[in-house]
């Protein structure tokens, strides 16, 4: 997965897919935090972000910023 990163890591697509892969696949939430983050930085008016960045922090234990 980190190959397809380094492509090219400065699209939407790429990081939102990302941020999907690295809960179920490895477990590991900072890495979707990391990118789901990423994803924001070129659309912030998509709730479907927010809504899967909640649940990562959620995962986390940082329900404040959950919320």
């Amino acid at each position: 997965m980190d190959e397809l990163y380094g492509l090219n890591p400065n699209r939407l697509d790429v990081n939102y897919l990302l941020g999907g892969l690295y809960g179920p696949l490895r477990n590991d939430a900072d890495k979707v935090i990391l990118h789901l983050e990423k994803s924001l930085e070129y659309k912030q008016d998509a709730p479907k972000i927010y809504s899967d960045l909640a649940v990562a922090y959620g995962i986390k234990g940082n329900i404040q910023k959950a919320v």
